[in-house]
């Protein structure tokens, strides 16, 4: 079985990249969903409450990116499922990069 190609809608900024995700709180684990679409899919086990999927995301994310959190932002979406995250590391993380580790996420789920 081939897996799904990635197709993200990923926009460099002048910070950095800009990925757009589509969270799913309240799921049994973090995991990727789909990569296929214009926004990366993500399920949270933290509900939507509190900031908790939030923070969940940004840590999950951080995580694949093998990043530290501070250098990720979540800049629009904060009470929607539909977010903006901004990837801002120290050096250059460039699109190619980001793509290729949340392909490598997904395939190793």
């Amino acid at each position: 079985m081939s897996s799904p190609r990635l197709f993200l809608t990923l926009h460099k900024a002048s910070g950095g990249v800009i990925l757009l995700v589509r969270a799913k709180p309240t799921g049994k684990r973090n995991r990727l969903v789909n990569i296929s679409g214009p926004s990366l899919e993500v399920e949270l086990a933290a509900k939507p409450q509190n900031g908790e999927a939030n923070a969940e995301l940004i840590d999950y994310i951080s995580d694949i990116l093998h990043m530290k959190k501070i250098d990720l932002q979540l800049i629009s979406g904060g009470k929607a499922r539909d977010k903006q995250v901004l990837v801002n590391p120290p050096g250059l993380m460039d699109i190619e990069r980001v793509e290729k580790l949340i392909e490598t996420e997904f395939n190793s789920q």
